[in-house]
């Protein structure tokens, strides 16, 4: 019995149930073991942009992201894409306030500092702040690399 394999069998293979057991498989432990792995024999440096494909479930980029690295994710899987983007959303609703969620609402907008503070009616000082905390809490230094790591773009 001879069974032929199309050459694209990638493009369909990471799809459900195969999604499901590969991400179910992987605890977080190996997750960090393998992320400290690439971190030093790689010498990787805080800030440092990094493409991950292909990048799954993200277990890997999520990771580095955490870590303070730029990381791209590529996969060919929308399944997977699909999932990474719910889970960043989901990271990073967790990690930021109400208001800060609220001022990057504002910022994907396109709205200044000035105009955020007239829209909730507080100090461009008190927007500034809040600015300043949500790069802190996301590990970037400015708006548009803010607005992607938290999949507002």
């Amino acid at each position: 019995m001879t069974t032929s394999v199309a050459d694209n069998w990638y493009e369909d293979f990471f799809q459900g149930i195969n999604c499901e057991l590969w991400e179910k498989a992987v605890s977080a432990n190996w997750t960090n073991q393998e992320v400290d792995f690439l971190v030093a024999e790689l010498d990787l440096k805080t800030r440092q942009s990094l493409l991950d494909i292909p990048c799954g479930f993200g277990r890997h980029s999520i990771e580095l992201a955490k870590r303070g690295f730029n990381v791209t994710g590529v996969d060919i899987s929308q399944t997977f894409i699909r999932g990474l983007t719910e889970k960043i959303k989901t990271e990073y609703a967790s990690l930021l306030t109400n208001r800060e969620t609220e001022i990057m609402h504002l910022i994907a907008k396109g709205c200044t500092n000035k105009q955020i503070a007239r829209k909730l009616f507080i100090s461009e000082e008190t927007v500034k702040m809040h600015v300043k905390n949500i790069f802190r809490k996301v590990g970037v230094n400015n708006r548009i690399a803010a607005l992607r790591k938290t999949i507002m773009i």
